[in-house]
């Protein structure tokens, strides 16, 4: 489901995420670190909450544009404190390792299981003495005014099953943390100043960690020498009632966004914050959020493919508030690599009806277009203005069609290859279609947009290939391609194709693709569902998109299919501008005989194999047009 910012991102309409179940067990299988990577960064052991491994440094912008490096954002709660599959994890100001028994052995942690990209917890189950011991560990940005930092909590359970009580003794140490590329950090420092205020451990007057409940013992070196020195040690001596459980949480923090903040106010919500309150608070910023395109597949692959790359794409901006800010194709605060991918970005989250969401970036983006196109080469200026007009295009209300139109036309020819996930057609209809809008002359413009060479079987093959089945309104050879991507993606949906590598462009094709296959509104006609096919709508099944921003309006669809010679589908149409023409089509590998009589809302006429002409009367426009056709027999 993807999230729309005008209603779904406000208190109340965000159904509850689900409660991690004991110690947050995702249905995933965790990764081994990668060897190479935990050489370069031993802290990091590089197994991260989303179960991949670091990225590589970027290479430099195609087209000499960088944007600057990525603050602490939403997104990084995937860090999750970059817990390791050892058990320990690191915020970037402090690292953390729990203990057991008086001599402080390290906890026994077979694995970490790591959660989806909905739910941003990972877990482990392990043994104190004999009995079991559950942990969740979840990350979330906290902000306190200006002030935002990365808080990783931690809740233990200790749980004993027997008919006596038992006596446990279980520890936590603290060490300076390991600069690291993958989070905001501060290097190990020898003058670094740790002490004890209060339930807090200070590091250079910033707060790194303190605890809810149980009262251990603390003990607090004044300095460290070396990296791997202990700074603090917690000593929790617990008597865990016959048949009763006892609850730990322990609370770390990561460095402030900025210099010069004001700790103590950051301090009060920190220290008031429980993993409880803290959990609670990451359902807000994750991706449960209402709906926009809710689909129903046949497979849940099919529901990630779709469902986590728009996510994916949200979670690079800001989460939890209605702004992005900058938005990379590199996980994990990197500079882009793309210099067109900012705007690319942008453009899925406005045409997934995140408008709100993205109006000052765009703004923004929309202000600096005279100076970033002028950096770019030819390939890249046309991507990244391509991505502004997908944004204008949607709202015709915002002032850039005169700031970004006098740029499209000094293309001229523009002899270059579209990105693998659009068509060049559909590229070049949109660019040229804002100069006409605006009646500027468009002979000669833009002629030699092609397709780009792409290695045979490659993701990005698919997507072209997925693009034309599209254009040539072939339901079913989609769906073959679509499956094709599913089976490349990883169990982050998107986040991670072509070897494994994290990389933001591929969300980005995917949202491209479906929305392509849900509704074609780059011309004077709307068309809607121009990729269905029985592969959506398996009998028994429901394909359904939620109020789809177009440029004539927002759009709702259904596309069903019976199995009991009945198929067909619901349209709802909030009229903004008027289309010359709307059309409707039918599943692919569904023959259609004809349409029943009795079609609510409107008219509906079948002009082609699967093409239905529809309009609206008074009545449609209020509760949406109901089609309904016969299946052929056999």
């Amino acid at each position: 489901m993807i999230g729309r910012s005008s209603h779904a991102l406000r208190p109340g309409c965000v159904p509850a995420a689900p409660r991690a179940p004991r110690h947050a067990r995702p249905s995933v299988t965790p990764q081994a670190p990668d060897p190479a990577t935990a050489m370069l960064l031993p802290s990091l052991a590089a197994a991260l909450i989303l179960g991949v491994t670091p990225v590589r440094e970027p290479a430099p912008a195609p087209g000499g544009y960088r944007p600057p490096a990525l603050p602490l954002t939403g997104y990084q709660q995937s860090v999750c404190g970059r817990l390791t599959q050892e058990g320990t994890w690191d915020t970037g100001l402090v690292r953390v390792r729990f203990t057991t028994g008086t001599e402080r052995a390290p906890l026994p942690v077979d694995g970490v299981d790591y959660a989806t990209p909905a739910q941003f917890w990972a877990g482990f189950e392990t043994q104190v003495g004999d009995l079991p011991l559950n942990a969740v560990v979840l990350g979330v940005a906290l902000a306190s005014g200006d002030d935002e930092r990365l808080v990783v909590a931690t809740q233990i359970k200790i749980e004993n099953p027997t008919d006596t009580a038992r006596k446990v003794v279980l520890g936590a140490e603290l060490y300076p943390s390991h600069e690291s590329p993958v989070v905001p950090s501060r290097p190990f420092d020898p003058a670094s100043a740790w002490k004890r205020d209060g339930r807090n451990v200070v590091r250079d007057g910033l707060t790194v960690a303190t605890w809810v409940g149980a009262e251990p013992e603390l003990e607090v070196e004044e300095s460290v020498d070396l990296p791997d020195a202990t700074a603090a040690r917690f000593t929790w001596r617990l008597e865990v009632p016959a048949g009763g459980s006892k609850l730990i949480e322990l609370k770390t923090a990561g460095p402030p966004l900025a210099d010069g903040v004001d700790d103590a106010a950051w301090r009060k919500r920190f220290n008031r914050q429980s993993y409880a309150l803290l959990e609670e608070d990451l359902r807000w910023q994750g991706v449960e959020r209402g709906t926009i395109a809710g689909v129903t597949f046949r497979t849940r692959g099919m529901e990630r493919l779709l469902g986590h790359s728009v996510h994916w794409i949200r979670l690079l901006g800001r989460a939890d508030e209605f702004r992005v800010e900058r938005l990379s194709d590199v996980p994990y605060g990197r500079p882009a690599t793309d210099a067109a991918i900012e705007a690319e970005l942008l453009a899925c989250l406005v045409e997934s009806g995140m408008d709100e969401y993205c109006a000052t970036a765009l703004g923004r983006m929309i202000a600096e277009a005279p100076e970033r196109a002028a950096e770019l080469d030819v390939e890249r200026r046309v991507a990244y203005l391509h991505a502004l007009v997908r944004c204008i295009r949607l709202r015709p209300e915002l002032p850039g069609a005169g700031t970004v139109a006098p740029l499209v036309a000094e293309l001229g020819a523009a002899d270059v290859a579209v990105l693998p996930w659009h068509h060049p057609d559909v590229v070049r209809r949109d660019l040229l279609g804002l100069l006409e809008a605006l009646g500027m002359p468009t002979d000669g413009l833009l002629g030699g947009l092609r397709e780009a060479e792409t290695a045979p079987g490659s993701v990005a093959a698919h997507m072209q290939a997925a693009r034309r089945a599209i254009a040539a309104r072939s339901g079913l050879a989609l769906w073959d391609e679509l499956l094709a991507l599913q089976e490349a993606a990883d169990r982050q949906g998107m986040g991670s194709m072509d070897g494994g590598e994290m990389d933001g462009r591929f969300p980005a094709g995917v949202w491209t693709i479906f929305r392509a296959a849900f509704v074609d509104d780059h011309g004077d006609e709307l068309h809607l569902m121009p990729g269905n096919s029985s592969g959506f709508v398996e009998p028994g099944t429901l394909l359904d998109t939620t109020w789809l921003p177009t440029r004539y309006g927002l759009v709702s669809c259904q596309a069903y299919y019976s199995g009991a010679r009945q198929a067909g589908g619901w349209v709802k149409y909030r009229e903004s501008i008027p289309p010359a023409r709307m059309t409707y089509t039918l599943p692919d590998g569904v023959g259609i005989d004809r349409l029943r009589d009795g079609t609510s809302g409107g008219t509906a006429e079948l002009v082609g194999d699967r093409l239905v002409e529809i309009a609206f009367d008074e009545t449609g426009r209020g509760r949406g047009l109901r089609l309904s056709a016969r299946v052929a027999k056999g």
